[in-house]
């Protein structure tokens, strides 16, 4: 007997057909292939973001579907391993994504976004769906939601205390502890600007584009990652998978007959 799944991609077409007839919902991964430290596997942003998207998808009643591991990252360029698309071709393969489950019933979708250079990008193909096919988008990242609603986890770090501690939390076998080190320090480019996990002017963050600047030799920032743990990831991730699964269930409210 074929066990119940909320993976699109475990469903026959004849399943998803069915289940698109109760239900408008798609939840959409977004990853990277990327360093995160020599302790973290260059795929760590496409596993948190599978993860929680399978996670948000069972615990909503959503179909969820399979990652997209390719992002935008040009900072990382320097180390072997990071594939980045260009902008305009993220977006446009994102939107197409999007359209495919359009064409088959998805009026709502929520991107879960493992990259923090997708973010952008995400927001624009969210637009494209809206303007285009009527489909209501959202995109959420972890480390952005997380610290608003638990300050104590400021999840500001990139291969470091919480990326580790998450990955511990998913996928132990891909983390190798005797490897992990301090991130270094941050670049300093001016008396008032500094280069780092963000780049800052008098401590406040803004956009530059430094992407040579913009990562140190171990290709992490961020709390130290020798003091990362299964618990502290898991509660990190239980936290973001709650708030968006609580989050879709509010998009099926909103009226899209309007």
């Amino acid at each position: 007997m074929k066990q119940k799944t909320m993976l699109a991609a475990e469903l026959s077409w004849t399943e998803f057909e069915e289940h698109m007839k109760g239900d408008d919902v798609i939840v959409i991964p977004v990853g990277m292939l990327e360093e995160h430290g020599p302790q973290n596997p260059l795929g760590t942003d496409t596993a948190i973001a599978g993860y929680c998207a399978a996670m948000i998808g069972e615990r909503a009643g959503a179909l969820s579907a399979p990652v997209f591991p390719y992002g935008y990252g040009p900072e990382g360029k320097k180390f072997p391993g990071q594939v980045s698309l260009s902008p305009q071709l993220l977006r446009k393969i994102l939107y197409a994504y999007g359209v495919s489950y359009a064409k088959h019933g998805a009026r709502r979708i929520l991107f879960v976004n493992g990259h923090g250079g997708n973010a952008g990008i995400l927001r624009m193909a969210a637009a494209d769906l809206w303007a285009s096919h009527g489909v209501l988008c959202a995109a959420t990242e972890w480390w952005l939601l997380v610290p608003q609603f638990k300050p104590e986890w400021p999840c500001n770090d990139h291969g470091g205390l919480y990326e580790t501690s998450c990955m511990l939390a998913i996928r132990p076998d891909l983390v190798d502890m005797e490897n992990a080190r301090d991130p270094v320090p941050d670049t300093i480019l001016s008396e008032n600007i500094r280069a780092g996990y963000t780049v800052t002017y008098r401590g406040e963050p803004f956009f530059a584009a430094l992407d040579d600047f913009a990562l140190g030799r171990a290709g992490n920032f961020g709390a130290p990652p020798q003091g990362a743990n299964a618990k502290l990831g898991a509660d990190v991730l239980e936290a973001y998978i709650d708030y968006n699964a609580g989050l879709i269930r509010e998009m099926r409210k909103v009226d899209l007959k309007k």
